[in-house]
C-alpha cells in the first residue's frame, strides 16, 4: 500500500490557514484601531456587528478577540488598564469592548507596526 499524495487536500488546507491568518491579522488591525482612534471606538459602539462585516470578519469568536487580546499584551504593545475581569464566554463583542475599555496602547510607534504584522527586533 502506498501513501499518495493529496494535492486537493493540501490546497485546501493551505487555503483555510491562510484565511485563519487573514482574519487574525484582520481582528488585530481592528482592535488597535479601536484603541488607538476614538471615533472608531465610537462607531464600533453604535454598530459592532456592521464594522465586524465591513472588516470581513464577522464570523469572530470570543475566543479568536481573547487570542488576539492576549498577542497584543504579550508583544508589549498593549496594556491591562485595571483589574477587571474579561467577560469571558462566547459573546465577541463583548471581549472586545472590554478590550477597548479596558486596555492601552502603550507606544504609538508600535500600534503603527502592529496593523501591519511588523514588530520591531533588537
Amino acid at each position: 500500500m502506498s501513501s499518495q499524495f493529496d494535492l486537493n487536500a493540501f490546497i485546501l488546507d493551505v487555503t483555510a490557514q491562510l484565511e485563519r491568518e487573514a482574519a487574525r491579522s484582520a481582528l488585530t488591525d481592528l482592535l488597535v484601531e479601536l484603541l488607538q482612534v476614538p471615533a472608531a471606538g465610537a462607531a464600533f459602539r453604535d454598530d459592532p456587528e456592521g464594522t465586524l462585516a465591513a472588516r470581513g470578519i464577522a464570523g469572530t469568536c470570543a475566543q479568536d478577540v481573547r487570542d488576539a487580546r492576549t498577542s497584543m499584551i504579550n508583544s508589549g504593545g498593549v496594556c491591562a488598564d485595571d483589574d477587571a475581569s474579561p467577560p469571558g464566554g462566547t459573546d465577541a463583542i463583548a471581549e472586545m469592548l472590554y478590550t477597548v475599555e479596558h486596555c492601552t496602547l502603550l507606544d504609538r510607534a508600535l500600534a503603527e507596526l502592529l496593523p501591519l504584522g511588523r514588530f520591531a527586533t533588537s
